[in-house]
């Protein structure tokens, strides 16, 4: 596989990290690619590392309002020696739909709100300084473009289904029930109140199904279900490894509001909750091509037809364990990360091409 040397440089284990970096990185290394990972510790920058490589900055930036701090920031790492430097992003951390989504937010404080803002900016700082940005959907790569004058490239999330598959377990504490989940980070309330309409309606008509709910436990799902003690409620784990087995419910519930910042978004738990097991239930185009494999598609704010999707896999388990196992077949063919690991080497090759150097 031809790609240059890379290096990324990391604060911390995330799931995007995870999913746009650790694993593509480990099966590149595996494909023979000089590919590594560096954990940066306070304002050390590996000079050893950096040399002859295309660093990779996976939402790293420098915590300065002034656009010159980020500029000095890549100006050193090119001084020491780097291919290219590349901003690694996978959602809209910079533009104002970003800002707008804030505001629909419950529970943030002013501090935060000033915070994440503040954060906003030293994206925009970064990917106006660095040789090239890489996201994940077309749309972001839209949004990005309006902030930055170097070229922006998609490579769509693809899924390690090794990795995934290892992390799987026999049993998990809801195995004796039949459920409905739904996982994510903090959510507004407009994403979720529909399909937590439906849930309060399911649960009132099957007594036997259960609740998942991993990661932010989002209000109107607790509005919803009556009988709490049905909701299963998994917080998120800083240990990867224990991730999978939070997305091994019968039906996978992916959820999202029309707006400019959801159109961003990849389909990344889709795939997630395909490899899991589970058939899906959507009420956006974000999902239209798991959703066709394997699922239900309900309106935009419908709690009837989430009730009507829900309602026709609870009906038939044949037609549940069919479409899972569609889903399954279609997430492990087309977005697995071995048969998508080339988009990440092209990818590098070309930027390190654009600026006078290759593979």
């Amino acid at each position: 596989m031809s790609c240059p040397p890379v290096v990324a440089l990391t604060h911390k284990d995330t799931a995007d990290v995870h999913w746009r970096i650790a694993r593509p990185f480990a099966r590149l290394a595996e494909a023979g690619v000089d590919a590594v990972i560096h954990r940066l510790r306070g304002d050390d920058l590996p000079a050893e590392l950096i040399r002859d490589r295309v660093v990779v900055l996976p939402r790293v930036v420098v915590q300065d309002d002034d656009p010159a701090a980020s500029v000095a920031y890549v100006t050193r790492i090119r001084a020491l020696g780097a291919l290219a430097v590349v901003f690694e992003i996978d959602d809209d951390e910079l533009s104002p739909a970003a800002e707008e989504r804030d505001d629909s937010l419950t529970g943030l404080t002013t501090t935060q709100r000033e915070q994440r803002a503040r954060s906003y900016q030293w994206v925009r700082n970064m990917v106006a300084a660095v040789d090239a940005v890489t996201v994940s959907t077309d749309p972001l790569a839209a949004v990005v473009r309006a902030y930055t004058a170097a070229p922006v490239y998609t490579v769509p999330n693809a899924i390690d289904v090794e990795w995934f598959r290892e992390r799987l377990v026999t049993r998990v504490p809801w195995s004796d029930h039949l459920t409905i989940g739904w996982a994510g980070y903090r959510r507004p309330e407009a994403d979720l109140e529909p399909m937590a309409v439906a849930w309060g309606r399911i649960a009132r008509r099957y007594p036997d199904v259960h609740f998942v709910v991993a990661g932010y436990q989002p209000d109107c799902v607790y509005r919803e279900v009556e009988d709490i003690s049905r909701v299963h409620h998994v917080p998120w784990t800083p240990h990867l490894d224990e991730y999978p087995r939070m997305m091994q419910v019968d039906i996978g519930c992916l959820p999202l509001a029309d707006t400019a910042f959801n159109a961003c978004k990849s389909d990344i738990k889709g795939q997630e909750y395909g490899l899991a097991g589970a058939a899906i239930v959507s009420d956006s185009l974000l999902y239209r091509d798991l959703v066709h494999a394997g699922g239900y598609w309900c309106k935009q704010n419908d709690p009837i037809g989430w009730m009507a999707g829900l309602t026709m896999l609870l009906d038939s388990e044949r037609e549940r364990r069919t479409l899972a196992e569609m889903l399954r077949c279609t997430v492990e063919q087309d977005y697995s990360l071995s048969a998508n690991l080339h988009r990440w080497a092209d990818t590098y090759s070309e930027i390190a091409a654009r600026v006078g150097v290759r593979a």
